[in-house]
């Protein structure tokens, strides 16, 4: 079964050549094209086998990577390791859980595009220029999809309904029309707006870029605004919270402390818990708050049931069931996701993933000197934030999860590079008795 229209095959064959062709540097570019300007209906069917647009490019920029032997020279971390320690996991306790071939088979489709995703990008950013070229890709990408997705605001109609994998009509909830563009869901679109915003607000302290970088920046602000969900706005803000607190940049662990003495005492304090916080947010800005507040509370209650390798079953818990599964609840938290498919170990691992992330980031923030690299170090670890903050009001799926896993393969690669420049200042003695 072919569901790829001439136009798909037209920009897949494309992307396919310059894979083949570019300098390392750019090879991971035409993947998130295709991931921002191809729908996941535009896919190729072999028996049980989906081969969507993103699948076929990952297949060919590892053809790349072996044919030109570009996997010299990649020091592993310990964010590599725990991502891949993470991906594994998701696969074994996810198919030993429910015990079937469809599991599997499930399991191996995320493991694909979650590896080869984070390997195509950790393979292509291995200096700071690299990552300049990667956010003005991004920059250059969110200029004309925001205008596309301004149209389906504007018209009612989604243009990317012609790939098929999304409505020709846009949704509408509250009087306010939800825009999609070519994600599987509004909360999706408005997610890559917000988590795109501060890795532009980057550009704005390059030299002779300031009208690109407020151009860019203001697009992905519309892509947020046009999908008119909650969750977005919120990691949004976050993101710009973020941003605000460069000038603390050396004070940061006394921020971090005095963050969680603060939502320990308020979970003390308060007569909910402190996560009901999300529900009254949810209030001041529409969206369905209290929803996010009963699935975690739901969560908690059922904790005998998920802790050891997740649940087959929620729709007891309480809550809205999935029209497509009757047993299990909407998980509207990537956090939940995570320990009802994979149980307290996923849940623990995912944690981890976050803290060596940060710590990377903070390592790499003292390593360089130069001012801007530093604000985009700063901008990444913004937007590890604002995935963060979305993580509680949506489990990702889709192309979105292309975007995740370029932010932590970012995040690794930087972990090589003080590794290197560390190799390299070392005197030679020091390097083999190491």
């Amino acid at each position: 079964m072919n569901n790829i229209t001439p136009l798909g095959f037209a920009i897949l064959f494309c992307a396919v050549i310059l894979i083949l062709i570019l300098p390392r540097k750019y090879a991971a570019l035409p993947i998130i094209f295709a991931a921002c300007f191809l729908t996941l209906g535009q896919q190729v069917k072999i028996a049980v086998f989906h081969f969507t647009g993103l699948r076929i490019l990952i297949f060919v920029i590892f053809v790349r990577f072996f044919l030109r032997a570009e996997f010299k020279g990649i020091i592993f971390n310990k964010v590599d390791t725990i991502f891949l320690i993470w991906v594994t996991c998701s696969v074994v306790i996810y198919t030993v859980l429910h015990g079937t071939t469809e599991a599997l088979i499930n399991r191996s489709g995320f493991a694909y595009n979650a590896i080869g995703i984070y390997m195509a990008i950790r393979l292509t950013i291995r200096e700071i220029g690299d990552f300049e070229i990667l956010i003005k890709a991004l920059a250059l990408i969110a200029i004309p999809l925001s205008l596309i997705m301004l149209n389906e605001y504007l018209t009612g109609r989604n243009l990317f309904s012609f790939f098929g994998g999304v409505p020709e009509y846009t949704a509408i909830r509250n009087d306010k029309l939800r825009c999609q563009g070519p994600f599987a869901h509004p909360i999706l679109a408005g997610t890559f707006g917000a988590t795109l915003m501060p890795f532009l607000f980057s550009l704005w302290f390059k030299n002779k870029e300031k009208v690109f970088a407020f151009i860019a920046f203001s697009s992905a602000t519309l892509i947020v605004f046009v999908s008119s969900s909650s969750g977005p706005l919120m990691a949004y803000l976050a993101a710009l919270l973020a941003l605000c607190m460069w000038p603390l940049r050396n004070q940061m662990k006394l921020v971090r402390w005095g963050i969680f003495i603060a939502v320990v005492g308020l979970h003390l304090i308060m007569k909910a818990p402190v996560w009901a916080l999300i529900g009254r947010l949810g209030n001041l800005i529409g969206g369905t708050g209290w929803h996010r507040v009963e699935l975690i509370d739901a969560t908690v209650a059922h904790i005998q049931e998920w802790w050891f390798m997740g649940v087959k079953k929620t729709s007891h818990w309480g809550l809205d069931t999935l029209p497509d599964n009757p047993n299990m609840i909407d998980i509207t938290n990537q956090f939940v996701s995570e320990a009802i498919n994979g149980g307290f170990i996923k849940l623990t691992l995912f944690v981890i993933l976050l803290a060596f992330c940060y710590s990377t980031l903070g390592k790499a923030l003292k390593h360089f000197d130069d001012k801007y690299t530093k604000i985009l170090i700063w901008s990444i670890g913004a937007t590890l934030f604002a995935h963060m903050t979305s993580f509680l009001s949506v489990a990702y799926f889709d192309q979105i999860t292309t975007f995740w896993y370029m932010l932590l393969a970012l995040i690794a690669a930087l972990g090589s590079m003080i590794t290197t420049s560390a190799h390299k200042e070392a005197p030679f003695h020091e390097i083999n008795t190491a």
